[in-house]
């Protein structure tokens, strides 16, 4: 057990020592050079302006659906708003609560999206008062940088493994406006579509 934890406070101290060698060498002085691919991997670069652009106040409206027990889907409109910031100059934080329908139930949701210079892809992530689990998305933009296109795929194994898939996409119409559509299989059901809202900045 001694050797164990010893190993594992040195695997400790290589990965801060690797993680604090670039701070060290500009403290020293010497900056690393432009060309030096630690510091080009750690710099926000143009995908992180990108995401920058839609920091602010925003209003939601729209539609959700859900499957219904006839296996149509089941249209709910919902309204609601959202904060957009970015952390660190490198994260997009966003905070939204949507009310669903004359229901009055709110649904919170808690997301983080970002560009990873190295894997040359954006990922995000999205918590919420709906569900206990963490969704994970990876996608790309396309259509001249004004889609961004994010995928996810698990198994719900409280629902006896049930393969999930989700997709969602963000189309910017213009710097204050952007539509938000989300479509998701479920096990052996076909893809459908379970949300479309528009986010509009407030003024």
């Amino acid at each position: 057990m001694k050797n164990f934890i010893w190993t594992m406070a040195a695997s400790v101290l290589v990965l801060l020592a690797i993680g604090l060698a670039p701070v060290f060498s500009q403290e020293g002085g010497e900056e690393a050079p432009p060309e030096d691919p630690w510091a080009k991997l750690h710099t926000p670069g143009e995908e992180h302006k990108w995401l920058a652009e839609e920091a602010g106040d925003w209003e939601i409206s729209g539609k959700m659906w859900s499957p219904g027990e006839d296996g149509k889907p089941v249209e709910t409109a919902v309204k609601g708003s959202a904060r957009l910031k970015m952390m660190f100059d490198r994260y997009l934080a966003e905070e939204m609560t949507i009310t669903m329908g004359d229901s009055g139930v709110e649904m919170k949701m808690v997301g983080l999206i970002g560009y990873d210079n190295s894997a040359k892809e954006f990922s995000a992530m999205y918590v919420g008062n709906m569900g206990t689990g963490m969704h994970v998305f990876k996608g790309q933009r396309s259509n001249e940088n004004k889609v961004i296109t994010l995928s996810a795929e698990y198994v719900e194994k409280g629902l006896g493994d049930m393969k999930i898939k989700e997709r969602l996409t963000n189309t910017r119409k213009s710097k204050d406006e952007a539509l938000l559509e989300m479509w998701g299989s479920y096990g052996d059901m076909p893809e459908m579509k379970m949300m479309e809202v528009t986010y509009t900045r407030k003024k």
